[in-house]
């Protein structure tokens, strides 16, 4: 889904640590529609687990813990720190898409098995060049 220049898509992570015993699992991946004029590397994707999906819920989340997030996320993607509406709108697209990310199905079996590419990416930066690559 795009919403105010951010891009979110969902998608699995492999994540290997002593609580995952190395799995596969949901996440979100959140991407600034055009990159910054500092070039394709400027800009970093943001990653919301499923595990961590909770945080962002207006019941039961952690809003320090998501004002700590929002900040990276603002870092990676080359926005605002400081600005209210940067802020906005990455939260904005986060609680839009978590029923997305909780109801996402179970990984692809070729994903399992070793087919770590799932897509391909191609981002423009403000200077009409273009960097692609498999994710």
């Amino acid at each position: 889904m795009n919403r105010r220049g951010l891009t979110a898509i969902g998608t699995w992570i492999y994540v290997d640590d002593e609580d995952s015993y190395g799995r596969w699992r949901p996440c979100m991946v959140i991407l600034r529609d055009k990159m910054p004029a500092k070039g394709p590397k400027a800009a970093k994707p943001c990653v919301v687990l499923m595990d961590n999906a909770w945080w962002w819920s207006d019941r039961i989340g952690d809003p320090r813990r998501v004002a700590h997030v929002v900040t990276a996320f603002l870092d990676n993607l080359g926005l605002d720190p400081y600005e209210a509406e940067d802020h906005a709108r990455v939260i904005d697209i986060v609680l839009e898409n978590l029923d997305a990310l909780i109801t996402m199905p179970p990984p692809p079996a070729d994903l399992v098995v070793g087919n770590n590419k799932v897509a391909e990416i191609s981002i423009r930066d403000s200077f009409g060049h273009t960097t692609e690559a498999e994710v």
